[in-house]
């Protein structure tokens, strides 16, 4: 028998550089924190395109990641990294935007504050979509950072239309969660109403149905009567996997794991992994584990 070939998965979503500080808490006043991280700054390619196409790559796909970045020394360390991972990079150049970057302050409980400015990504357009590459996958990745501002969500609406069109399977990444306390994008709203799958926080699902008291199971069942797989967190350790008659309650052991970047990301591969190879034939995902 032949080797069988990865499957293909595409995703779409930002590519930024993230400086890290590290404080001991982040509630103390600005003079303290500044006197505490001086020596605690690290940098690490990040963006929510970035870490799912690194995990879907982990876990055995062929990897390939649509985005657009300056013509600076961030975006050339953003290409050099992914090629170094083995994400196969679909990466456009802005000669008058930076790459992204995100300044995020972090403490020992684990608090974060983040300011970002979304540079380049924001800039993809549609005519720098590989056509042919997602009409030709297996899966459709899109963050929902992508679909915040055109011509970016403009491309990724196209794209999922365009893998819709072809049968590819398409699942949104329902982020950033404060979208849903403000005015929701039409592009947004659109891509909402297409894709085949979605990943999203309890809170985020109550807001999106305007059921602020929902149980699981009603919030689950409403979202089974638009999506074929629903990967709903109730919080970061706790998953319900659902589609068709599944419930599947999962611990994802993220409190617990050592280095949590990409890690609920690797996860989500992994559940994608095994749904779209074994389909919903047998009644049942297997068991995942990070």
């Amino acid at each position: 028998m032949g080797k069988t070939l990865p499957m293909k998965v595409v995703t779409i979503g930002d590519i930024n550089i993230d400086w890290i500080i590290d404080v001991n808490s982040i509630d103390d006043p600005i003079k303290l924190l500044w006197s505490e991280a001086k020596e605690s700054i690290s940098t690490r390619l990040g963006g929510g395109g970035v870490i799912f196409s690194v995990a879907a790559r982990d876990v055995g796909f062929e990897s390939h990641l649509i985005g657009k970045v300056g013509n600076d020394s961030f975006g050339t360390f953003a290409r050099d990294t992914l090629e170094k991972k083995q994400v196969l990079t679909h990466i456009s150049v802005n000669s008058k935007m930076d790459t992204g970057k995100v300044l995020i302050i972090k403490d020992t409980a684990d608090q974060k504050a983040m300011i970002s400015h979304r540079g380049a990504n924001t800039s993809l357009a549609p005519d720098e979509l590989d056509m042919r590459l997602i009409r030709g996958c297996g899966l459709l990745y899109v963050s929902g950072y992508a679909l915040l501002e055109q011509p970016q969500s403009t491309s990724a609406l196209i794209a999922v239309r365009m893998a819709k069109e072809n049968g590819v399977f398409t699942m949104l990444d329902v982020v950033p969660h404060r979208v849903f306390s403000l005015q929701i994008p039409h592009e947004y709203q659109e891509c909402m109403k297409l894709v085949d799958s979605i990943v999203l926080e309890l809170g985020t699902a109550r807001k999106m149905l305007g059921i602020p008291n929902g149980n699981h199971d009603l919030i689950i069942n409403e979202l089974l009567s638009s999506y074929q797989l629903v990967l709903l967190r109730t919080d970061n350790d706790t998953e319900i996997v659902a589609y068709r008659d599944v419930r599947e309650v999962r611990n994802t052991g993220y409190s617990q794991a050592s280095y949590k970047v990409g890690y609920l990301d690797r996860f989500t591969a992994l559940t994608l992994r095994d749904f779209l190879k074994q389909g919903v034939a047998d009644g049942h995902l297997h068991s995942l584990h990070p």
